[in-house]
């Protein structure tokens, strides 16, 4: 499962992970994100990871699609995980390789992740749009 929840009002898109991901996932998410970077250049991301069981091909080619297409569509990146070793050294090296700020949180610190993620004096939107849901 991929599915991302937009900010309309804000450069902010907000991004859920876990399970079994696929093709269709990503034929989810990716048109909003494109719409975000069109509209913003560099994009605003919350990332919520919530532990992924399978990874099928299809899904894996679209990630490095993506990953390729986007290398430098992000500003900051806030990553939300358990204490997984893996996640966390994944954001550390991220944020060396990519021109993006990215940031891993711990679960209990989701509001301090989404203020950073939005710079130290932002307003919580009011509205977000649920945009894709498996």
């Amino acid at each position: 499962m991929f599915r991302a929840v937009d900010y309309p009002d804000e450069n902010l898109l907000a991004l859920y992970i876990g399970g079994t991901l696929t093709k269709a996932d990503y034929q989810g998410v990716v048109p909003t994100l494109e719409k975000k970077v069109q509209q913003y250049g560099k994009v605003n991301a919350y990332l919520e990871y919530q532990g992924i069981e399978d990874v099928t091909l299809k899904a894996l080619w679209e990630e490095l699609k993506e990953d390729v297409k986007h290398f430098t569509s992000f500003n900051r990146v806030a990553v939300v995980s358990n204490d997984n070793t893996l996640v966390k050294a994944g954001a550390a090296l991220s944020s060396v390789i990519t021109p993006s700020d990215v940031k891993h949180f711990n679960p209990d610190e989701k509001m301090v992740a989404l203020q950073w993620v939005r710079g130290e004096n932002a307003v919580a939107s009011p509205r977000t749009v649920d945009v894709y849901s498996s």
